[in-house]
C-alpha cells in the first residue's frame, strides 16, 4: 500500500466522529471520500463545507461527501474505508461496501463496540484493521461537527488483529494523526475492551440521566453504579480470554485501572476512594468546551436507536454463555429502551432503579492477562 495521500481513502458514515475524522484528515491534504445517508448533511456541506468547533479552533473545510449510493461510483477500488456508522448498522455496511474494496484495501471500524469479527467474518482478517477511538464529537446540525477533544488530545489506537506491526498500519496511524495523537498497539484486542469498558460505563448511564459524561463522573450517586458496570465488563472480557488495557478517557491524568475497578467490585474501599477521586479530577478537567454529551445520549434526545445493545448489551450475551452474571448492565439495558421508547421520562433519579448494592460480581480467574 503506497502513502495514504497517494491512495483511495473513504469515509462511510458522517455523523459526529466521522465528520471530525473526514474534516481532519481533509484539511491534512489526505483525499477522503466521504459517504452519508443524511440528505441535508450532505447537501449542506457540499454547498458550505464542513465547520469543525474543537477547544482550539473552529474552522470550516471542503470535504468530497457524496450521498450513500455514490460509493457504488467510486472511480477507483477503495484502499482505506474508514466505517463511521452507528455499530448496529456494521453487517449491511460491510456488505454494500465489500465489492468496491481493492483487493488489499482494509476496513477500519471508527465504531463503538466490538465490531472486528463482524467485519472480518465478510471481508477476512487481513482485510480488517482494530481501531479505538478516544476522540469524542457531537453532530450539532447538517454541516455541523463539535470536537470536544483536539489535536493535541489522544485521538484514536490503531493495530491488526494479529498483533502485526505492518507497514499499513503505521501508514494509517500516521494518517490519522492529523486528527489527533494517534498509537499503534500490538494488543488491540485489549484496548478494545478497555474502550468497551469506558463505553459501557458512560453511555448507558448518561442515556438514562441526561447527564453529560463530566456530571456522571463527579455525581456521587452514579459513581458506585459505574463501577459496577465496569467491573462486570472486565469480569466478563476475562472469561473471553481477553486482556483489559488500562482504562484512559480522554484527558486523563492516571489511567483507571482493571484490577483497581475488580478489587472495589470485591469491597476494597482504598481501591474505590483510589477511583473515586481519578473520576473526581477527571470531571475537573472536562469543563467548558470540553464537556461533552455520550454519542447514546445524543440519540435518545433526537429520537434515534441507541447503541445499547451492542455495548451493554454485548457485555450480558457474552457474560450469559460464559456464565458470568451481569445484573447491573442487564438492568441497564432494559431501562436505555424504556427511556428511548418514552416509556420512562429521562432523568437522574433513573440511576437509583439500578441494583448497586446487589452482590458483588464473581471473580473469574485472569490467567494472567493485565
Amino acid at each position: 500500500m503506497d502513502d495514504l495521500a497517494h491512495v483511495s481513502v473513504a469515509v462511510l458514515g458522517v455523523g459526529a466522529v466521522g465528520s471530525v475524522t473526514s474534516a481532519y484528515l481533509a484539511r491534512g491534504g489526505i483525499d477522503v471520500a466521504a459517504f452519508d445517508p443524511w440528505h441535508q448533511h450532505v447537501e449542506e456541506t457540499r454547498s458550505n463545507g464542513l465547520r469543525i468547533a474543537a477547544p482550539e479552533e473552529d474552522f470550516v473545510v471542503r470535504v468530497r461527501i457524496d450521498h450513500l449510493d455514490a460509493l457504488s461510483r467510486v472511480a477507483r477500488p477503495i484502499d482505506v474505508l474508514f466505517l463511521a456508522l452507528k455499530s448496529y448498522d456494521t453487517e449491511w455496511a460491510v456488505r454494500y461496501a465489500a465489492p468496491y474494496l481493492a483487493p488489499d484495501g482494509v476496513i477500519v471500524s471508527l465504531q463503538n463496540g466490538m465490531n472486528e469479527p463482524a467485519i472480518a467474518a465478510i471481508v477476512g482478517r487481513e482485510r480488517t484493521m482494530g481501531c479505538v477511538v478516544h476522540l469524542t464529537a457531537e453532530l450539532r446540525g447538517p454541516g455541523s461537527a463539535v470536537a470536544s477533544t483536539g489535536p493535541s488530545w489522544s485521538a484514536y489506537t490503531v493495530g491488526e488483529l494479529d498483533g502485526a506491526r505492518t507497514e499499513r498500519v503505521e501508514r494509517i496511524a500516521a494518517a490519522l494523526s492529523t486528527v489527533g495523537t494517534t498509537k499503534v498497539t500490538e494488543r488491540i484486542g485489549a484496548a478494545l475492551w478497555a474502550k468497551l469498558t469506558t463505553n459501557t460505563m458512560t453511555n448507558g448511564l448518561a442515556s438514562i440521566t441526561g447527564l453529560t459524561t463530566r456530571q456522571l463522573w463527579a455525581d456521587e450517586r452514579v459513581v458506585p453504579v459505574l463501577l459496577r458496570i465496569a467491573g462486570e465488563t472486565i469480569e466478563v472480557a476475562y472469561a473471553c480470554d481477553e486482556a483489559v488495557d488500562p482504562i484512559k478517557p480522554p484527558g486523563a491524568v492516571d489511567p483507571l485501572l482493571p484490577t483497581d475497578i475488580r478489587a472495589a467490585c470485591r469491597g476494597d474501599a482504598a481501591a474505590r476512594a483510589r477511583l473515586t477521586s481519578a473520576l473526581r479530577s477527571l470531571a475537573a478537567s472536562r469543563s467548558g468546551r470540553r464537556e461533552n454529551r455520550s454519542s447514546m445520549l445524543q440519540d435518545v434526545l433526537r429520537g434515534r436507536r441507541p447503541e445499547i445493545d451492542q455495548l451493554n448489551g454485548h457485555v450480558v450475551r457474552e457474560g450469559a454463555a460464559r456464565g458470568v452474571p451481569t445484573p447491573v448492565n442487564a438492568a441497564l439495558v432494559s431501562l436505555v429502551h424504556e427511556v428511548a421508547a418514552k416509556q420512562r421520562e429521562l432523568g437522574p433519579a433513573n440511576v437509583e432503579l439500578l441494583p448497586a448494592a446487589a452482590a458483588s460480581v464473581p471473580v473469574v480467574p485472569s490467567s494472567g492477562l493485565v
